[in-house]
């Protein structure tokens, strides 16, 4: 299955599971993602300054098709910081992620954890008002930690180490005059290890994948 998954919020930060770089202190976000399916979110993040700066951030999604039902659902939470403020710089992610997802028995509910590493580039990088623009290779390990599966009739079991997800890919954002934020990822998924049911998990092969995000931010800070 083909999926593709980008990001786009106004100026400020809408760090959330894949992260990027901006300015804003605090930030509320929309987000519109596809993996197996198209997802609608929201989210919130707070940047935390310090020798680089912090960024520690949540976000609940719901698949497009049953937002209203409000009962398959992830939520993503954790934090994104780069290792110094170069030109060239490293970055990680570490978010803990929730995936409650209805199949034919019941439902499974994921329990896991992804760690984000991410080389990146600041190819323009403006002290003022003006453009403060990034890109970046990424790579994701989420193993799934935990997961509770329920069946028709209530019944509830647990298992451990029921999976294992691995993301490869690139980012790229562009922040411009403190008012508008284009950014986007692209990444191949692939879940391998499940003893458990997974969406998108389809044998061996590896899935396309990316995220889209509408937000705004107030205290504009620049690092």
């Amino acid at each position: 299955m083909l999926s593709v998954l980008l990001i786009l919020p106004f100026w400020g930060q809408a760090q959330t599971f894949f992260g990027f770089q901006t300015i804003g202190v605090n930030t509320f976000y929309f987000s519109i993602s596809w993996q197996d399916r198209p997802y609608l979110g929201v989210g919130y993040n707070f940047r935390k300054f310090g020798k680089t700066f912090t960024d520690i951030g949540a976000e609940l999604r719901f698949p497009v098709d049953e937002i209203y039902q409000f009962d398959n659902h992830q939520i993503i939470a954790g934090f994104y910081k780069p290792f110094r403020m170069k030109r060239t710089f490293g970055a990680i992610g570490v978010h803990a992620r929730i995936d409650k997802e209805t199949i034919a028995s019941g439902s499974n509910t994921h329990y896991g954890l992804a760690t984000t590493f991410l080389p990146s580039y600041a190819y323009a990088a403006s002290l003022g008002d003006g453009a403060y623009n990034t890109m970046a290779l990424r790579a994701t390990y989420n193993p799934i930690l935990f997961t509770q599966s329920k069946d028709e009739s209530g019944s509830k079991n647990w298992q451990t180490l029921t999976g294992h997800r691995v993301q490869l890919g690139g980012h790229l954002d562009m922040h411009l005059e403190r008012t508008f934020t284009f950014s986007s990822d692209g990444y191949a998924t692939h879940i391998f290890g499940s003893k458990t049911d997974f969406e998108g998990d389809e044998s061996d092969s590896w899935q396309l994948e990316g995220n889209f995000y509408l937000g705004t931010t107030y205290y504009l800070r620049r690092w």
